[in-house]
């Protein structure tokens, strides 16, 4: 099971993993549960001066080398993500600053789940009397869902109806839905907002 970890006082880094795995792995991932190691390593040194206080001078310090080269952007699920977690929870930690996690711990496990596209087992068509018309993913078509409850997701043919931006806004006496029936049927709509592409006012 790999866990994303997030920093109690500062907010979440999020990071995708698999569920499942094993007590190895489990307590790999849990490795800073507790009191952080001495042997830690840490893309650049903690500040020095710096205090528990929130003052401007600190937090420019901080700032200064959170945005450092070293820490490649703080992504999330990467190896640097992570390591800037740990320079986060050390510097609380030298300050004097009590964890607020279970177990004293600085960060909290959050078990997540990771989507990856099968490109070979995934495709999307048009298909008219006439014509059809794949998407080549990618290029024409971009796939995501949110059901993480299933290690494949498909919908079968069905007829299209396209219903313009989607709305139902009855204080604007609008609704795009009126009158169709969408059973059973695939809804296309317009992305963003009415006057977004022209840069027009609703």
């Amino acid at each position: 099971m790999r866990f994303v970890r997030s920093i109690l006082i500062t907010g979440a880094l999020l990071l995708s993993g698999c569920s499942g795995g094993n007590e190895q792995e489990n307590a790999q991932a849990s490795r800073h549960i507790g009191v952080l190691p001495a042997e830690l390593t840490l893309p650049m040194p903690l500040p020095s001066g710096t205090e528990v206080d929130v003052t401007a001078p600190d937090l420019h310090q901080r700032i200064r080398i959170l945005s450092d080269d070293r820490f490649e952007g703080r992504g999330p699920g990467s190896l640097v993500g992570e390591k800037t977690a740990d320079w986060l929870a050390a510097e609380f930690e030298r300050i004097g600053i009590v964890p607020g996690g279970a177990n004293q711990s600085w960060f909290q496990p959050v078990d997540m789940i990771e989507q990856t596209l099968d490109p070979n087992a995934s495709q999307l068509a048009f298909v008219s009397a006439d014509d059809v018309i794949s998407l080549d993913l990618g290029k024409d078509a971009v796939m995501w869902t949110k059901r993480q409850n299933s290690d494949e997701f498909e919908f079968d043919a069905s007829e299209m109806v396209f219903v313009g931006y989607g709305i139902v806004a009855p204080e604007y006496g609008w609704d795009d839905y009126e009158g169709i029936d969408v059973t059973g049927k695939t809804v296309i709509m317009l992305i963003n907002d009415p006057g977004y592409a022209r840069g027009d006012k609703l």
